[in-house]
């Protein structure tokens, strides 16, 4: 038996879905575990009102018999499909129709209306926050309708107008209070989503130019040198700097330097199409990369921008700014170093050629001024 119950509890919170929201994997679980019990308790229920009771009730048997097999029906859906929405709409049903019969039958016997307060707490728990609150409110509906009619009557009169009001201004307060408690977790789980967000987002831009650094690069590196290798397709990819980066530091400031940098980013970006994407390789140095895009369009791509940069005017600077380009094309056998190596290569040549210039690696025509 207890081996039994430890294998359920081990199965039933094992995290092993494919949910990383906080809040969905509490309702995964609590949805589980009621969708169980609820099935388990109608079930029996329909058993008692059948066989036991001197006095049965074929309705209410037949209520909740159907009632534990729609549960138990949403409870096999969701280990298949993993819809909680639907699982807990499902078991939030059956229970729902389970209190209201409940209320009705038992009225105010033992004391068994406290059983009550149990429904808002499931329903705003499992559901969505503003199905929840649906739910909860029909049942409240549902339960003042009938204890306001047994005033004077249940219990040979001891249910009076004062218990009617204890019994639904505690449901009120605990519908309010559960309500209230899963707005404030939605608004806590939106903010902390919001902030990962932010985060995630600096961890992969450029602190000062707000495009891709260095680690987000190479992941993008990573994925294009995959996909290039699998499907055949093309790729290239542009190292480039500035030229005389470091007499801008020294004339101007860094200051200047830094803007410079930022006006050049935002220019690029501006530029390239939105399949395409620049990063800042390292200093003044930065890098394209270009899917699907053979060597000849990847320099017609470094020559354009080469062209507007040399055409802008950059605020603080005197002389123009030009850059050097070095352009290389991914090969099937090169490894991704090798297509880095290459571009670097075709950039060296560029600047020692004269600077302001794209050159494609081994390729001397597009040795372009």
């Amino acid at each position: 038996m207890f081996s039994f119950i430890k294998d359920y509890y081990q199965h039933l919170l094992a995290p092993n879905e494919a949910i990383n929201d906080s809040k969905e994997y509490r309702r995964l679980i609590l949805v589980r575990f009621i969708l169980g019990v609820t099935a388990s308790l109608l079930l029996f229920f329909s058993f008692i009102h059948t066989f036991v009771l001197v006095e049965p009730s074929k309705v209410v048997a037949l209520i909740d018999f159907l009632g534990a097999l729609a549960t138990a029906f949403a409870l096999i859906n969701l280990k298949t499909v993993q819809k909680i929405d639907q699982a807990a709409f499902i078991g939030t049903t059956s229970l729902l129709l389970f209190f209201i019969s409940f209320v009705y039958l038992n009225q105010n016997d033992s004391f068994g209306l406290i059983w009550t307060i149990f429904f808002p707490i499931i329903a705003l728990t499992i559901n969505t926050t503003h199905r929840g609150l649906i739910f909860s409110l029909l049942f409240l509906i549902a339960t003042s309708v009938i204890s306001f009619q047994g005033i004077g009557e249940w219990q040979n009169g001891i249910w009076d107008l004062k218990s009617f009001l204890r019994l639904n201004v505690a449901l009120s307060m605990i519908i309010l209070i559960m309500y209230i408690h899963e707005v404030a977790m939605d608004k806590a789980q939106k903010y902390e989503q919001d902030s990962l967000s932010v985060l995630e987002e600096l961890s992969l831009n450029d602190a000062l130019t707000g495009i891709a650094n260095r680690r987000r690069i190479n992941n993008l590196l990573d994925n294009e040198y995959e996909r290039a290798q699998r499907y055949q397709t093309p790729f290239s990819i542009v190292l480039f700097d500035i030229d005389h980066f470091k007499k801008i530091n020294d004339t101007y400031g860094h200051l200047v330097g830094d803007n410079t940098l930022k006006k050049l980013s935002k220019l690029v970006n501006e530029t390239i199409r939105k399949t395409e994407i620049v990063g800042r390789w390292g200093g003044e140095e930065f890098i394209l990369i270009l899917p699907e895009t053979n060597i000849n369009s990847g320099f017609l791509v470094a020559e354009k921008i080469r062209k507007i940069i040399s055409k802008t005017k950059f605020k603080d600077l005197r002389d123009s700014l030009t850059c050097s380009f070095g352009v290389s094309e991914y090969q099937q056998g090169f490894s991704l170093d090798e297509l880095i190596e290459q571009a670097d290569q075709a950039l060296y040549k560029a600047k020692e050629n004269g600077r302001n210039m794209v050159t494609v690696y081994g390729h001397k025509e597009y040795n372009v001024e």
